[in-house]
């Protein structure tokens, strides 16, 4: 189980549905969440395990905001959220060292697997 999740996601809707999903699940962790970049870079600073986050983010390019977790954290596990399959999106996780991709129609027991696989 994951000590700490961070997800980064501006659509209200799904931030408050998957921060209410991982809170049940991974009861006890401490998940946060924001829509807001320089909020996730803040919160990337207290070094979460595990960071979600939204590759439709329009706050801001996904690239940099994923490179400033990375930065602020140094050890915190990306993943990424996509609306669809796309090979621009499958570049831009491997140029940020993101640990994984998944798209918004997955299972959200897919979702609960892949945080647990990456911290464990």
């Amino acid at each position: 189980m994951p000590a700490s999740i961070l997800l980064v996601d501006d659509r209200p809707l799904l931030q408050v549905a998957v921060n209410r999903l991982l809170k049940q699940h991974f009861y006890g962790s401490d998940v946060v969440s924001t829509g807001d970049r320089d909020e996730a870079f803040r919160l990337a600073g207290m070094r979460p395990q595990i960071a979600v986050v939204s590759y439709l983010f329009r706050n801001g390019n996904v690239l940099s905001l994923a490179e400033g977790i990375r930065r602020q954290s140094g050890t915190t596990q990306i993943l990424f959220i996509a609306m669809h399959e796309s090979w621009t999106a499958v570049e831009v996780a491997i140029r940020c060292g993101v640990r994984g991709l998944l798209l918004d129609s997955d299972p959200p027991e897919l979702l609960l697997s892949a945080i647990e696989a990456l911290s464990g």
